[in-house]
């Protein structure tokens, strides 16, 4: 008699943990589902000297991708090889392991006195980026310092939540 007492205590101390675990469960699936954990990331980039990444924004919309970026002690006179043929830099940006198409013809030439705005389209990708969700990538860029003849390349980072 004494044993079908403890194996009913037992079975009613799991019951009602049990039932507490469950509901605590689905509380949990349904603040996940409602977005309550999801955490926007700042935006963020990192270029190496002599750029320097100032900002950098995907709009969501039109699968777009801006980067602001300033460089400074590179020969200016070279700086063609960086972006003024947008062909020479389609390679150059990524986002999310694809190539991410250069929109217009942009110049660092000027960027020492006034950043300048970078920017490419991701929609030939194939894939898109919904707003707030994650985006990430790298750039690369190359230059020639003053006087010298050889170019030098740098490999940068940024990432962010898409607008």
């Amino acid at each position: 008699m004494n044993m079908i007492k403890k194996a009913q205590a037992a079975t009613e101390f799991m019951m009602t943990y049990g039932w507490m675990i469950f509901v605590v469960i689905i509380i949990l699936g349904v603040l996940f589902g409602m977005g309550v954990f999801d955490i926007k990331l700042e935006n963020s980039c990192y270029i190496p000297d002599p750029y320097k990444c100032l900002d950098v924004k995907f709009n969501s919309n039109d699968q777009k991708l801006t980067l602001k970026i300033s460089a400074s002690g590179i020969d200016k006179s070279n700086v063609n090889q960086v972006l003024d043929n947008p062909a020479d830099l389609n390679d150059g940006i990524k986002v999310k392991g694809d190539a991410c198409s250069i929109v217009g013809s942009n110049s660092l030439a000027t960027s020492e006195d006034t950043p300048v705005e970078v920017s490419c389209d991701y929609s030939a990708s194939g894939t898109t980026i919904g707003k707030e969700k994650k985006f990430e990538g790298t750039i690369k860029l190359q230059y020639k310092k003053f006087g010298g003849s050889n170019p030098h390349s740098v490999s940068g980072k940024f990432g962010g939540s898409a607008e």
